[in-house]
């Protein structure tokens, strides 16, 4: 169970890190997030 909330946990982060640099795009934000 505890490796099951780890994965979600990165999953949730790697899709997070994915939306603000599509969002961002190459904004100085995009590049903070690169």
């Amino acid at each position: 169970m505890k490796n099951l909330v780890a994965y979600s946990s990165v999953a949730h982060l790697g899709f997070v890190v994915l939306y603000f640099r599509r969002y961002s795009g190459s904004s100085a934000r995009g590049q903070l997030f690169k």
